[in-house]
């Protein structure tokens, strides 16, 4: 079988190798996802439902409660007195608080006063039935408190149907204001669980659901689990749950319907994935084919026969690699080529390695210099300028004056150049950081005087606000080299009449050394690029001060050697603050 014919084949097994397992995972995997997360959310509206139910049972007993613990309460039990009833039983109080019955009791279980409203049809109701079936049900389950000590005021509440009305139900006993004993009776509030309740519910809850009576049927359905989940039809998911009554026995069944929207949004995104992915998969197959035919055979063929005409009359050793097509001629002549060119190219690496990382070294050394020198170089011709052009008009202190202050910068250059070159060894490794204490003030102080004549050439004015007695744990090179090329950096983008500001402060066991300043400022998207040795970025300052764009990136790579790193913080036409934090040395 020709090469050509053996990639077809394995594309093709790897095609549809790959839309079944595209199809296997979409069916299997992602789409009972959607349905779980579906039903997870109809489970958790269900849940809002009975809470709302349960929210109107809390409000009903907190109502029951009021009434409860009320002296005039615990006095009309005893004695059913007609103003009680007239202050308080009207039936204004019950339309206002929407309960539909109010029923009291002595201790011996008697009604002393009770009425039942139907506040949909606004009429009352005849009271036997639930007088009856309180006593029967709920009555004996209220606790009882037998002495004057005062008590939490438990309640009994619940669901309980009566005459095939739900009911929420609350139970107390009767006790004296602050819940004190003992029990002089019973109250018990009502709430119909009515078409008119349970759409305020639909309406507060936003969730379309049913609540009826629990048959035996649906007992049976519902009592495996809480939750009865089933698909109405494709479009509609069916939750149903139940309620127990006061008794702990189901009594209502709760049906609610919710779109599957989750399900059918997530079927049209697997039907789009699946297309989508088919169509990408067979404009690749026939990509690769095209690529194969036009990039792979075609030149394996030619490369074939020119490399046996260049190979002709020597001896080569042969592979164990046996095969008819195309590839296993070309592993045969390539062999002993490939061994030779591998040893070769192997070595031309290591060399090539060798020298990039030689030639990047120097090159970094060298744009250090450069970088480092050029400032004092500027001072040191300066005065030099002057001094040259001027002489017969200077008087003698002027040009001993000048002199020394050519010897200064003559002298400060010879401290950068020795810096620059013990820095260029701890670069390649051929000397450690020697961590010292040192005097943080006199170091700032010396920078600061390196650059006071190049600060005076643009009227910059820099201020120093010193931490006095400030000792730091560092490498003198290093912390010099950083200083010198921050405060460089701001005379070079500071305007004229600009100022510059170091200022240092205290942080726990360590300071912060700042450099300000008044200047243009750095784009939020340079500020990435600062630090990259790979790039360029060098910018021109605001008198056309031209530098290496290397200085911030070797303040960085000098302050990581030492454990910290350099902090940026700029806005366009306002200035900038660059910080680095230093150990003290502690005492």
């Amino acid at each position: 079988m020709h090469l050509k014919a053996k990639i077809i084949l394995i594309l093709l097994s790897l095609f549809i190798a790959f839309v079944a397992v595209q199809l296997t995972v979409q069916k299997f995997i992602i789409y009972p996802n959607f349905e779980t997360l579906e039903r997870n959310f109809a489970k958790t509206d269900v849940e809002r439902i009975t809470e709302a139910i349960d929210a109107r049972l809390d409000y009903l007993d907190r109502l029951n409660n009021d009434w409860a613990s009320w002296d005039d309460t615990v006095k009309f039990v005893n004695d059913g007195n007609q103003a009680y009833i007239q202050s308080n039983l009207v039936e204004e109080t019950q339309y206002n608080a929407q309960f539909n019955g109010m029923l009291f009791f002595n201790t011996d279980h008697n009604l002393v006063w009770g009425r039942i409203l139907d506040l949909d049809n606004m009429r009352e109701l005849p009271i036997f039935p639930f007088e009856n079936r309180l006593k029967t049900l709920v009555l004996p389950r209220v606790p009882v408190y037998p002495d004057t000590n005062a008590y939490e005021g438990e309640s009994v509440h619940g669901l309980l149907m009566i005459e095939n009305i739900p009911v929420l139900i609350s139970a107390r006993s009767v006790l004296s204001s602050g819940n004190h004993g003992p029990t002089q009776g019973f109250v018990i509030f009502a709430q119909f669980l009515s078409q008119t309740v349970i759409q305020e519910i639909r309406d507060d809850t936003k969730i379309d659901f049913e609540i009826l009576k629990l048959t035996e049927r649906k007992h049976k359905e519902l009592s495996l689990s809480r939750y009865n989940i089933s698909e109405k039809n494709p479009t509609t998911l069916e939750v149903k749950t139940t309620l127990n009554d006061i008794t702990h026995q189901p009594a209502l069944v709760i049906t609610a319907t919710f779109p599957r929207e989750i399900t059918n949004k997530g079927t049209t995104s697997i039907y789009y994935a699946m297309a989508s992915t088919f169509a990408l998969s067979i404009l690749i197959l026939c990509a690769v084919l095209f690529a194969i035919q036009r990039v792979i055979l075609r030149p394996v063929t030619l490369l074939q026969n020119v490399v046996q005409a260049r190979q002709s009359g020597n001896k080569l050793d042969r592979t164990d690699y046996k095969s008819s097509d195309e590839l296993g001629q070309l592993a045969s002549t390539f062999d002993a080529m490939i061994e030779e060119i591998d040893i070769a190219e192997q070595k031309i690496k290591d060399h090539r390695d060798k020298l990039l990382e030689i030639n990047k070294q120097r090159n970094k050394f060298f744009s250090i210099i450069s970088h480092d020198l050029k400032s004092p170089f500027n001072t040191l011709m300066g005065f030099s300028e002057v001094l040259a052009n001027n002489i017969d008009r200077l008087d003698k202190k002027k040009i001993t004056e000048y002199s020394q202050d050519i010897h200064q910068s003559a002298t400060r250059v010879y401290n950068l150049l020795e810096d620059l070159l013990e820095w260029s060894l701890i670069q390649i490794g051929g000397t450690s950081l020697n961590i010292e204490a040192l005097n943080l003030d006199k170091i700032l102080s010396e920078s600061i005087a390196l650059f006071v004549p190049l600060a005076e050439r643009k009227s910059l004015s820099i201020q120093y606000e010193a931490e006095n007695g400030a000792i730091i744990l560092s490498d003198q090179h290093v912390i010099n080299a950083v200083i010198r090329n921050l405060i460089n950096n701001a005379i070079k983008f500071t305007p004229n009449d600009g100022q510059i500001t170091i200022t240092t402060e205290r942080a726990d066991n360590f300071i912060i050394v700042s450099v300000s300043d008044t200047g243009v400022g750095i784009a939020e998207n340079r500020l990435a690029q600062l630090f990259d040795f790979e790039e360029k970025n060098s910018t021109v300052g605001t008198n056309g001060e031209v530098g290496t764009g290397l200085g911030l990136r070797l303040c960085q790579e000098l302050l990581e050697k030492q454990g910290t790193t350099l902090e940026i913080k700029s806005e366009i036409g306002k200035g900038s603050v660059f910080s680095f934090k230093l150990p003290l040395k502690l005492d």
